[in-house]
């Protein structure tokens, strides 16, 4: 599984640099997101950092929009994400 190597190795420079894992949640067979956003709220990170991969993108992200939260309290790193994986559910400026 192609994602959960880099995940390993940002778990670790993260510690290393003396940041914390709140969570780390990988997405279901059925592409259900909603524990996934659920756990985001609740942990309220500081960064989210996305390793999702593909069509996925939208899912997520549309949820993410849906659920209120923004940019500037849990910014999203993504570390693969094309034009079509986030410009569909991203708010009017």
């Amino acid at each position: 599984m192609f994602f959960r190597v880099p995940n390993l190795v940002m778990k670790d420079i993260i510690k290393a640099q003396g940041g914390q894992i709140l969570g780390e949640r990988y997405l279901p067979e059925n592409g259900n997101v909603d524990a996934v956003i659920s756990d985001i709220l609740r942990l309220k990170p500081e960064v989210v950092i996305n390793t999702i991969n593909g069509d996925a993108n939208v899912t997520f992200f549309t949820a993410l929009a849906k659920s209120g939260l923004t940019a500037k309290q849990a910014p999203v790193l993504s570390t693969s994400v094309a034009e079509v994986g986030w410009l569909p559910c991203r708010p009017e400026q």
